[in-house]
């Protein structure tokens, strides 16, 4: 677009909103999403009709021509839309380069900005809600400067603040939602910024008509420079206008509720999920990162000492997870597991690099003994003994053969208070035993089929109930159905059942949010989790994925989002 102010470049602009209903289903336990519906429009900037009506706005060195490389990212935006199930409405597509007006006798209005914001407002009118706060309407452009120079270059994101109007005239509902169209302004600047590298001249508060007399949160994306011979360069790349629009697709996604908590390998990951869930936490459990068994009974203890787990590897410190320590102002360092799985000098260097912490290692000869000490810690008083209070607390039995069940239950263990205990196949451990003795439980939660532990395991323990499904995923969803009636929290979680991390260090996060936890396939979405989202009580606004696109494939996330019933 043509024309800026000293360093920053001011155009009119076009806008979308996307039309959608996102809820769950009200059988069995209901989960409700509270973003229900979801209004949306995409509107490619400028544009002229077969006629030559309209304008082509920014045109650059080469003659490329803005209207054509915005409706290009706003067809590639269309396309990841649809992936989770949004069909947009289009202000102009491929089969109509202009815009719609009732008033067809005045061709003035053809392209009018009056004609652009009446689209948002049928579609919001069509959709029967009254609250807009989670619909938006995304303006696609690309920018043009002559002053102060042709170089200039980078991505700008507009939204309108009623505190500088200067003079203009908006509606209530600009007005209103005023912060949310701020908030997916932000999210947008971010996203296409990170993705291309590019300059970022940050988010700005714009008058432009469209966003102050929209009905809908709205912004106005300015993605890269067209006077800038470079950046024409690259409008001009099939890959880059795709980049641009996953980007705003990216943004879309988390302004819906839909993020993802990874970092660049399991430990930056479970340093993502302490970040997430914690401020400051006076206690920090660590696990190590490179096998499972220690771990698989610690997620009621860390809600027991309200502590996120933390993975290191096994022989050194690793200092990203000393600094997350230091972050969290923690005093107390719980380690899980014997001197194999996390080494006395791990143990060394967190002593000298954190004078004062209480260090406390809880393991035992093997991974059932470890779970058997964890649960005697949950359920022990200052005296050191079992408590008489503790006797008839249920219990939640697992293989400790394999992980996707202990890690799946480990979250509503913790919210009822249950500890998680150890078993193989066709045996009870000793020290599993010793303590189903002691506390003799009301119930024997056993989680997974007979394939997994034995019908002669099962007929051994106390009060035995069994809860499980065809494989992992299923065995997670009747799990929830089951035992997720504790759940108060706004969130849901999915976590990878193909791998132990992150759904360990997403257990913990589980907890302390109240959030029910959820596993799914690295490259596909089990159809036991997209057609039942369900096994939990209350409304959630936000679905966390846990992990980065090696955990939980890009594909898996649209597909889970897309099962989420319209």
């Amino acid at each position: 677009m043509k024309g800026v102010r000293p360093n920053r470049t001011r155009k009119l602009s076009l806008f979308l909103a996307f039309l959608l209903l996102f809820t769950f289903p009200t059988p069995v336990s209901a989960l409700t999403y509270q973003h229900k519906p979801v209004v949306a429009v995409i509107d490619p900037g400028h544009g002229k009709d077969a006629e030559g009506w309209g304008e082509p706005g920014a045109v650059g060195p080469s003659g490329t021509r803005e209207d054509q490389v915005n409706l290009a990212i706003a067809l590639y935006l269309r396309q990841f839309l649809r992936q989770i199930g949004i069909e947009p409405v289009m202000t102009r597509d491929e089969n109509s380069n202009h815009y719609t007006h009732p008033d067809i006798f005045n061709r003035d209005l053809v392209t009018s900005l009056e004609g652009r914001v009446q689209r948002a407002a049928q579609a919001a009118r069509a959709s029967g809600k009254t609250d807009h706060s989670y619909d938006f309407f995304i303006s696609i452009h690309n920018n043009a400067s002559t002053s102060p120079s042709p170089q200039a270059r980078g991505t700008m994101t507009a939204y309108f603040n009623p505190a500088t109007p200067e003079g203009y005239s908006y509606t209530p509902e600009a007005a209103l939602y005023s912060s949310r169209s701020y908030q997916l302004a932000r999210l947008v600047q971010e996203n296409i910024v990170s993705r291309l590298g590019s300059y970022s001249w940050g988010v700005e508060s714009h008058n432009y008509y469209v966003l102050r007399r929209n009905v809908l949160p709205a912004i106005l994306v300015e993605g890269l420079f067209l006077s800038n011979p470079k950046e024409e360069k690259l409008l001009q790349q099939p890959w880059v206008q795709a980049d641009i629009a996953h980007a705003i697709f990216q943004a879309v996604k988390n302004y819906l509720g839909f993020s993802r908590i990874a970092g660049r390998d399991r430990i930056e990951t479970a340093i993502a999920a302490s970040r997430a869930g914690w401020t400051t936490s006076s206690t920090v459990i660590l696990a190590v990162a490179t096998d499972y068994p220690d771990a698989l009974a610690g997620t009621p203890l860390a809600k027991k000492f309200d502590a996120p787990i933390l993975l290191n590897p096994p022989q050194t410190l690793d200092s990203r997870v000393l600094a997350e320590i230091k972050r969290l102002k923690a005093n107390k360092i719980i380690i899980l597991g014997g001197s194999a799985a996390i080494s006395p000098a791990v143990e060394k260097s967190l002593r000298s690099s954190l004078p004062g912490a209480t260090i406390t290692r809880y393991g035992g000869a093997n991974r059932y003994e470890t779970a058997a000490i964890i649960a005697r810690t949950m359920l022990t008083t200052p005296a050191g003994t079992v408590s008489t209070a503790a006797t008839g607390t249920p219990v939640v039995l697992a293989t400790g053969q394999n992980f996707p069940d202990a890690l799946a239950v480990g979250p509503y263990a913790a919210l009822r208070g249950y500890p998680v205990l150890l078993v193989e196949r066709n045996k009870i451990p000793a020290p599993t035993t010793e303590l189903l003795r002691e506390l003799q439980p009301s119930v024997s939660y056993l989680v997974g089929g007979p394939a997994v532990i034995s019908s002669e395991v099962e007929a051994a323990v106390p009060n035995p109930r069994r809860v499980y499904g065809q494989n992992r995923y299923e065995t997670a969803v009747q799990v929830c159905a089951v035992l997720a009636g504790n759940t108060s929290g706004n969130a849901i979680i999915i976590a990878s059942g193909d791998d132990f991390p992150d759904a360990l260090v997403a257990g913990a996060l589980s907890s302390r949010l109240g959030a029910p936890l959820l596993l799914t396939g690295r490259s596909q979405a089990p159809a036991t989790v997209t057609s039942n989202l369900a096994g939990m009580s209350g409304t959630v606004n936000r679905i966390y994925f846990m992990g980065g696109k090696v955990a939980i494939e890009e594909g898996v996330e649209n597909s889970i989002i897309a099962a989420v019933p319209k």
